[in-house]
């Protein structure tokens, strides 16, 4: 975690500053899985990004243990806040898993797969690429990215690599403007 503290200071940084430009954060945590084995330390560690965040100048939205509803509002709802030019940072802790190449943020809600239902998986979850593109949309001038995903895999009998495997979550293209800061395996990318 501190590490990734670093990273998003040197970030933060690193952003162009305008005067009329907002800092806006999205901050997930999710312990308390319903179907899943619960977490430990994603809700502290999304609590320690909004303090940091904070104290750096972000107005931040903190989203604690959200279902898959209210996860998909909270996204849309900062979405909308976003201008041209604005610095958008966007930290989730918790389950992730990578399916047929596609890393996907588990909400609290997220079904247990079963055999041939990834597809199912696959639409009740956050898809990582899906989030970007649509913050890239906004045209936010710098977008951030932290996923700081549970190294341990919650379906490891059903077929899905989880991010504790060997290569962690699928390396990404983000979207160009993106910066990405993956604690699932060893991943850094920026587009």
């Amino acid at each position: 975690m501190r590490g990734l503290l670093g990273f998003l200071v040197l970030l933060v940084l690193l952003a162009p500053v305008d005067a009329m430009a907002a800092r806006l954060a999205l901050v997930i945590g999710v312990d308390k899985y319903e179907s899943l084995p619960p977490l430990d330390k994603a809700v502290g560690d999304a609590r320690a990004m909004t303090q940091r965040l904070k104290e750096l100048g972000f107005t931040v939205t903190e989203v604690i243990d959200p279902g898959r509803r209210n996860l998909s509002l909270a996204i849309s709802a900062f979405r909308r806040s976003l201008k041209p030019g604005d610095t958008a940072f966007v930290h989730y802790s918790g389950h992730g898993v990578e399916i047929a190449g596609r890393n996907l943020l588990l909400p609290r809600d997220v079904p247990l797969p079963t055999e041939g239902a990834e597809d199912f998986l696959i639409s009740e979850s956050i898809d990582l690429a899906d989030l970007m593109a649509r913050i890239a949309e906004s045209g936010a001038t710098v977008r951030i990215f932290v996923v700081d995903a549970c190294r341990n895999n919650p379906f490891p009998d059903r077929g899905v690599r989880g991010v504790g495997g060997a290569g962690g979550l699928a390396v990404t293209s983000p979207p160009s403007g993106t910066f990405v800061q993956v604690a699932a395996g060893n991943t850094f990318t920026c587009g």
